[in-house]
């Protein structure tokens, strides 16, 4: 690891040669490394240091031999110190991996990003990390010496106890955002680089706890993670393993048929909605596979083995509550409605009427398990919802695809005061960009047009790519000038508090929405 504020070394520019005793440096090409260290190399410790390597050029030839020659590396996560050094040698004689930075490369890291040494330091040891030669995340970095001391305690210096202070320091912030409270149980505990674990999410349902693992060294590690939530949170009801499948393909990591799907795009599997073996609910409400949560006073069947992302999009929360309080005596139509977030809020703060509008066959699933478990009519997750706060009269759902909703009610002219534009990631990453826009144009186009004269459009997307542009309220700009309507922007809206960012690693801003006035 190294002294930083950004969590994550990626593939190009930043590092500059990894080492290890049994690998040799190889040649840099342009400002790309070509990692020569052996595939399995994912649980390697890192030791980073800023100063330059001495180059050893070879021949193509040399470097075709060296390819096929692959050892394996230290695979332990293994506390060292080593201060004053005047070259990387003792961390190599001590079978660690080493990371030596490009001359200028390492401001990055004392800003805040996690595990390397730069000319500046002097040779003193910047952190520790994990490397991953199958990742375009080389090195998740776990330990800064800035920012958390020196790690000369080989006996307190252990994977676990790292875990373990990183869920005491997240659970500390939660608690001044008064997480939970009596009207809300359930947060992200976790959230990836902006509590400083890369690769891990945790998020907390009333009495359960969900891990969603999207890095190899989290799946590597799962059984001490595992222990460190365990002694942290409190936990009565049971801790849920989830997995992010494409993130963790990306990441190098083989995953098995039958792992529990935590991206929102992926379907769920029919054996785990229709299977026979179902266990009987520990109460009318709860079962072994869901639970009731609450957010701001709003109630929420969730399930979290089987609920999209980690089961509830929490991401939200915040913003429902801001939009329900705007929503009294008025018409909201809610697309992509999924649990009926927005819908509860809006019926619950006195919306005469709510339309909600989904395709999810997931959804439509769980809600088909409840009825099965429960013996109720409802027969979506959303209706599900609204009659368990009681406003199932006030929410009427639509079981339709968004788009082509949206058109047929433009076709007839009808119109909310309120509209909540919420699509899944549209753009999952900047190669996707262009697509996405013409998407989210052709959707924002439609939604405002369904939009009364002086009603609210919140147009919102989870697309990193189309946040972090800014492209969004450029594209919101475009369809008021097509169709000749006013737009004022009246709020900015991102992820919870809860949802925590990195000041040096601005990447984890993900999620975003405009509310806007139109006339």
């Amino acid at each position: 690891m190294l002294r930083y504020s950004n969590p994550i070394v990626p593939a190009r520019s930043s590092i500059a040669r990894i080492f290890s005793s049994q690998v040799k440096p190889q040649r840099v090409l342009g400002d790309q490394w070509s990692f020569r260290t052996p595939n399995r190399s994912f649980g390697s410790t890192l030791v980073c240091s800023s100063r330059a390597a001495e180059r050893q050029p070879r021949s193509g030839s040399q470097r075709r031999s060296a390819d096929k020659k692959k050892t394996p590396v230290v695979s332990e996560f293994q506390p060292a110190v080593y201060e004053g050094m005047d070259s990387v040698k003792k961390f190599l004689s001590a079978g660690r991996c080493v990371v030596v930075l490009q001359p200028g490369k390492s401001k990055l890291f004392y800003d805040g990003n996690p595990v390397v040494f730069g000319g500046a330091v002097q040779g003193k040891l910047v952190g520790w990390g994990l490397y991953n030669s199958d990742s375009m995340y080389r090195v998740r970095m776990l330990w800064l010496e800035s920012m958390d001391g020196k790690s000369d305690d080989e006996k307190d210096f252990t994977m676990f106890n790292i875990i373990k202070k990183r869920l005491t320091n997240a659970a500390a912030i939660r608690s001044a955002l008064s997480l939970p409270d009596e009207e809300t149980n359930a947060y992200r505990l976790i959230n990836g680089e902006g509590d400083r674990l890369s690769g891990v999410a945790i998020d907390v349902y009333s009495n359960w706890v969900v891990i969603s693992s999207s890095a190899r060294w989290v799946e590597i590690h799962k059984d001490v993670i595992m222990e460190a939530v365990k002694a942290v949170v409190p936990v009565t009801s049971e801790v849920v393993w989830r997995q992010s499948i494409d993130r963790l393909r990306q990441d190098g990591f083989d995953i098995p048929t039958r792992a529990s799907r935590s991206n929102a795009d992926e379907e769920l599997q029919e054996e785990d909605l229709d299977k026979d073996e179902i266990s009987e609910p520990a109460g009318k409400q709860e079962s072994a596979e869901s639970t009731i949560i609450s957010e701001y006073g709003v109630k929420f069947v969730v399930s979290p083995k089987l609920g999209q992302k980690t089961g509830h999009y929490l991401d939200q929360r915040d913003n429902r509550y801001v939009l329900g309080k705007l929503c009294k005596g008025k018409s909201v139509l809610d697309t992509f409605c999924y649990s009926g977030g927005f819908s509860l809020h809006a019926a619950l703060n006195g919306a005469t009427r709510v339309d909600a509008v989904d395709s999810s066959d997931a959804a439509l699933k769980l809600a088909k398990l409840w009825r099965f478990r429960h013996q109720q009519l409802a027969d979506s997750w959303c209706r599900m919802n609204a009659e368990l706060n009681g406003v199932a009269e006030v929410v009427s759902l639509h079981k339709a695809d968004v788009g082509d909703f949206l058109t047929e009610q433009v076709g007839k002219g009808c119109q909310w005061d309120v509209v909540i534009l919420d699509p899944p990631k549209l753009a999952p990453s900047r190669k996707d960009l262009e697509r996405a826009k013409t998407k989210y144009k052709k959707l924002n186009k439609a939604a405002m047009q369904t939009v009364k004269p002086g009603g609210l459009l919140l147009s919102c997307t989870c697309s990193a790519a189309m946040a972090q542009s800014g492209e969004l309220i450029d594209v919101i700009k475009t369809c008021a000038s097509e169709l000749g309507r006013q737009v004022t922007l009246l709020k900015v809206l991102g992820a919870g508090g809860d949802h925590t960012i990195l000041p040096a690693f601005p990447e984890g801003q993900y999620l975003c929405g405009y509310l806007i006035a139109v006339l």
